[in-house]
């Protein structure tokens, strides 16, 4: 639904920020004039009445299968296990808070990016950015999934955290040289491969999530990620690289400096928290199938 969603954003909403270019001024004096300004209040308000029908979907009934005997209150709370395997939590979730600043803000920035520097009409990109969503989205996803699941059943479960770390170690640079494209064409084609191993990744990272917490903790932990994924990275996203362009090169056009340098900034210390994580996946995999918390200090070379 998500992948579907985005692909169809991005000609949607080109479409759209073409099409209202300059007409509010028919509707009221006080509407923003800019096609694109006028883009985001449309699907804002639009957006409200999806409120109403989530708020009219009923609350599925219980099996039985969480019932109060079977929760296991006994077992170690989630905060406590957060502080006691810190030396693994903290680098796998601040590594999440880098990939979500990397998605909502890298990705983001491209329709601008486009425009700005190859000189690209929205609905030129609206389109191309929606075939590369839908493509790259549907091959990347089902290679994350086919990659975890082959690898894990011929060497374990740390398959899904070493997909996702290989994934990711092409993503970076690819992530720094897609903005010096000499021209828009094989731009697009460079952020297509982005955009497929991005996928990938996002197949694989809750598959470590899920594998690395305590069965009773999982949806806590999971909860945890998005959390800060979302308050955290994607509110610092799009910020980073406009702090770049405004800031540093104090010239819109320099957005592609912006890109390649942001992109930088937010791989290189990725790839030293994976690291980390990697080298004490096995061991946090162990704990959570014990429910139980690494020792303060322990979890690494125990």
């Amino acid at each position: 639904g998500g992948l579907f969603g985005i692909a169809l954003a991005y000609p949607i909403g080109g479409a759209l920020a073409k099409g209202l270019e300059g007409a509010a001024a028919n509707v009221a004096a006080w509407l923003p004039s800019e096609g694109w300004r006028l883009t985001f209040v449309l699907i804002g308000v639009t957006g409200l009445s999806f409120v109403l029908l989530v708020l009219m979907l009923p609350e599925p009934r219980a099996d039985g299968a969480f019932s109060k005997a079977a929760r296991p209150e006994a077992q170690e709370p989630l905060l406590p296990y957060l502080k006691r395997s810190a030396s693994f939590t903290v680098p796998l979730l601040a590594s999440l808070v880098l990939l979500n600043v990397y998605a909502n803000g890298y990705l983001m920035w491209l329709t601008p990016y486009f425009s700005r520097t190859h000189g690209w009409e929205l609905p030129k990109i609206g389109q191309w950015l929606g075939i590369s969503v839908l493509v790259a989205g549907i091959a990347g996803s089902l290679l994350g999934g086919w990659l975890t699941t082959t690898l894990t059943r011929r060497t374990g479960k740390d398959a899904a955290m070493r997909v996702s770390g290989g994934v990711l170690a092409l993503l970076g640079p690819l992530a720094v040289l897609t903005p010096m494209a000499p021209n828009g064409d094989i731009a697009m084609l460079l952020v297509a491969l982005q955009l497929t191993l991005a996928f990938c990744g996002s197949a694989t990272m809750p598959t470590v999530l899920v594998n690395a917490s305590p069965p009773h903790l999982r949806a806590r932990f999971f909860a945890t990620n998005l959390f800060l994924g979302q308050l955290v990275g994607a509110g610092m996203g799009p910020a980073l690289f406009a702090a770049i362009t405004d800031h540093v090169f104090h010239d819109q056009n320099k957005l592609y400096l912006s890109l390649s340098i942001g992109a930088a900034v937010v791989f290189v210390p990725l790839f030293g928290l994976l690291w980390k994580t990697t080298g004490q996946y096995q061991l946090a995999l162990d704990r959570a199938s014990s429910g139980q918390a690494p020792a303060p200090g322990r979890i690494q070379g125990e």
